[in-house]
């Protein structure tokens, strides 16, 4: 098996040999690419002996001139087509993984915000203050002020815990409800096991 992957004018020196059927020279490769390939003769030579270490092609030393080496293929063009379209398939999927790895990451980070944003609230007391807000809606029941007022101060409290975080996390306050928003939208999908639709 190939250690490294045919380069495309490794692959032109391979068409010949294998359309040859039998050993040639970087010579006689040479003169059968010329006039169709501008390559050198020396590159020939360069990636000969490259495929060589690849081992795709292996020689035999001239029995008249021991500077003359007589190349062959050791892999047939189907073999060489499989395992490039193997390698083409894994590039595939190995590109996949890191894109699923880094949507992992973002994740990590947008669910941090929020773990982030609950901690905050428990820092400043706040859910002393929801409890001592419900227990006083409890005494004082028939007070309607109380149960109006009420969304007001949730929504005080999640402000003030909103500005806590976004200075200590060194955001916009665009790009913190941004992250909190797609933090929504990936919670939900979870959930329903359907994709969410990424925002940019």
């Amino acid at each position: 098996m190939a250690k490294e992957e045919i380069t495309p004018s490794e692959w032109q020196i391979m068409e010949i040999l294998w359309a040859c059927g039998e050993p040639l020279t970087s010579s006689e490769v040479y003169k059968r690419m010329r006039g169709n390939v501008d390559m050198s003769m020396r590159m020939v030579r360069v990636l000969m002996n490259r495929l060589n270490q690849k081992d795709i092609l292996c020689y035999t030393v001239d029995e008249h001139d021991s500077r003359v080496y007589h190349y062959y293929v050791q892999r047939s063009r189907e073999e060489c087509v499989k395992e490039k379209s193997r390698k083409f398939v894994d590039s595939i999927f190995q590109a996949m993984g890191q894109m699923r790895w880094r949507r992992l990451c973002r994740v990590c980070l947008e669910l941090k915000s929020v773990v982030q944003h609950e901690r905050t609230h428990i820092r400043l007391g706040h859910l002393w203050f929801g409890l001592a807000w419900d227990v006083l809606r409890c005494l004082l029941w028939v007070n309607p002020f109380l149960t109006v007022c009420q969304k007001q101060f949730r929504a005080d409290m999640e402000d003030i815990c909103d500005r806590v975080c976004i200075q200590g996390s060194r955001r916009t306050a665009h790009e913190y409800g941004m992250v909190l928003l797609k933090t929504l939208k990936l919670l939900r999908s979870g959930r329903s096991g359907t994709p969410s639709a990424e925002t940019v």
